[in-house]
């Protein structure tokens, strides 16, 4: 049987690209765990309306798990992240957030036990953490920063499945595969957007968005003012927690870059 090097890992970054990202830049070019340039997440292709991933969470952690062990040894899930999806199994494929929580602390301690300083990953006020946004990697050389993306690379086997397995359970009950739809379901379980409000309304809320960045890119407050591209209320505790969940980065910025040498 053929082996699939990447696997489970594929099988995740497909859905949440912007989920994991990871810029070794010392700009706006993002950079994935795997080394490749996303695209703002306004470009992310619609999968079909109402499209789902799996019919219930447990189906989707089996899936997972099967296409781990027809991974490379060096993409495999860690043992911690396993066992943390095996007990979710026992609770209908729910997460806890206790195991959320030491998911991300495992990633960082293993950024941390390769030689770099711990990152200060970006967190919400509903509790979810966002990968490193930006790197500041202006002091490295090739050869580093080659292996800084590598090491970031081995390092999100502690928590890429069980990151999105909980922002399902808080966010996306119905795994709905296209993040647009997914936020304004959301957004309209929660009531926290008109019941009118439509995912084409929240795709240019997002062309706005980015453009608006691309043109005041030397704005120290660009980011606060792009925000303003959105009709919606974002300040709102319920539509934070939708649009994070669902791969919007536009709480996080770039101006406080990780170092990952001090």
């Amino acid at each position: 049987m053929m082996r699939n090097s990447h696997g489970w890992k594929l099988a995740v970054l497909a859905i949440a690209v912007l989920v994991t990202t990871a810029s070794c830049t010392n700009g706006h070019n993002q950079t994935d765990v795997d080394g490749a340039t996303t695209a703002p997440q306004s470009d992310v292709s619609d999968a079909g309306a109402n499209a789902k991933l799996a019919s219930s969470f447990t189906e989707r952690i089996n899936t997972l798990l099967e296409l781990d062990d027809q991974s490379d040894e060096a993409d495999r899930m860690s043992q911690q992240q396993r066992d943390m999806l095996q007990r979710a199994l026992a609770h209908d494929g729910i997460v806890s957030k206790a195991d959320y929580e030491q998911a991300w602390e495992n990633y960082k301690q293993c950024l941390v036990d390769k030689g770099y300083t711990k990152p200060d990953l970006p967190r919400y006020a509903n509790g979810l953490y966002s990968p490193i946004k930006s790197t500041d990697s202006s002091t490295l050389t090739e050869e580093e920063r080659d292996k800084l993306m590598a090491d970031m690379h081995a390092c999100s086997n502690h928590y890429v499945a069980v990151d999105e397995m909980y922002r399902y359970s808080i966010a996306n009950p119905d795994m709905l595969s296209n993040n647009e739809e997914a936020a304004v379901d959301c957004l309209h379980r929660k009531h926290a957007a008109e019941s009118s409000y439509t995912a084409a309304e929240y795709r240019r809320d997002n062309a706005s968005y980015e453009t608006y960045l691309s043109q005041h890119s030397e704005d120290p407050d660009r980011y606060e003012q792009a925000r303003r591209q959105y009709r919606l209320d974002l300040g709102n505790g319920d539509v934070v927690t939708c649009l994070v969940a669902n791969a919007n980065q536009m709480y996080t910025d770039d101006t406080n870059p990780w170092k990952p040498f001090g």
